[in-house]
């Protein structure tokens, strides 16, 4: 879990900037924060799925791991 978490955290760095803040996994689903204007994350939600979403391949003691990742993004105004 943590290499797929680093390699989301990422991805998910390239697509909005090294500020973002990761969270963790939580029940299956990974949680990111990230501060930005409300225009902003809207025009930002293409990218983000574009580059976050779908294979990865994370290397285990006995095998490698095919994972697909689909990625859906929620914008809350605060």
């Amino acid at each position: 879990a943590q290499a797929l978490s680093n390699e989301v955290s990422q991805r998910l760095s390239n697509a909005l900037g090294e500020e973002t803040f990761a969270g963790r996994w939580y029940d299956g689903y990974f949680a990111a924060l990230v501060r930005a204007g409300k225009r902003d994350a809207m025009s930002a939600t293409n990218e983000i799925m574009h580059k976050v979403s779908g294979h990865y391949r994370i290397s285990g003691d006995a095998a490698e791991k095919p994972l697909h990742l689909t990625v859906r993004v929620a914008v809350l105004e605060h």
